[in-house]
């Protein structure tokens, strides 16, 4: 699990810290400010859903969800299953 921290005004992000199961799971970390890419929102449903101020979703297995909630491809690889 990666914590993305963001700044709207700037357009910056940053994923200042990585918790893993294990050592299977990608390290997603990177401290350095950087530009947010531009299809952020249509690559990644749930965080374009945090933008809108949705309430936050549970997603009990990345496998199985509605790709339409999360998108497959990202969260397998940076989920705590290693899938």
């Amino acid at each position: 699990m990666s914590l993305y921290v963001r700044s709207p005004a700037t357009g910056l992000g940053q994923v200042p810290f990585c918790w893993r199961h294990s050592p299977k799971v990608p390290l997603v970390y990177d401290e350095d400010w950087q530009p947010e890419p531009r299809s952020l929102v249509q690559e990644a449903p749930m965080f374009a859903a945090a933008l809108r101020g949705e309430p936050s979703l549970f997603v009990e297995d990345v496998a199985t969800a509605d790709p339409d909630i999360l998108t497959g491809s990202l969260s397998r690889n940076t989920s705590a299953t290693g899938r």
